[in-house]
């Protein structure tokens, strides 16, 4: 799951060199209101898969003095690791979804002139300018 998390990072690196977790915070304050719900529903997709997780560890600690716990624990959390697989598949592809269709709303909130930019060129310049490497032309 951690992979799944990491990979739009690395994806948005490779294809635009954006740092996600330096443009994050001004995506999510561009994105529209529907796009931060499917993006908060996912995360929360993925809380409630590791509080399903967590519940089986519990119950698999319990299973030391009761036996039938085992199997609710068992069964807990490997519904748990499932779900959470797929709650992670889906925030990060929500998350890179945002960062592809806003990389230009968000240099022009920046004031940054991308005109004759590629993506690569541009995506560089905005790590630059939101890590705080550069100022604003």
């Amino acid at each position: 799951m951690g992979d799944r998390l990491a990979a739009p990072g690395q994806r948005l690196w490779r294809a635009h060199r954006l740092e996600l977790a330096a443009a994050w915070p001004h995506l999510w304050l561009l994105a529209a209101d529907g796009t931060r719900a499917e993006l908060q529903a996912a995360r929360l997709r993925l809380t409630a898969a590791a509080r399903l997780c967590a519940w089986g560890v519990g119950y698999l600690v319990l299973a030391l003095w009761w036996w039938p716990a085992a199997l609710v624990g068992g069964v807990a959390v490997a519904s748990g690791v499932r779900r959470g697989r797929a709650a992670a598949e889906a925030f990060a592809e929500l998350t890179e979804a945002l960062a592809d269709l806003h990389l230009r709303d968000l240099a022009a909130s920046l004031g940054v002139e991308w005109e004759g930019l590629d993506n690569r060129a541009l995506g560089e310049h905005l790590t630059r300018l939101l890590r705080k490497e550069t100022e604003a032309p």
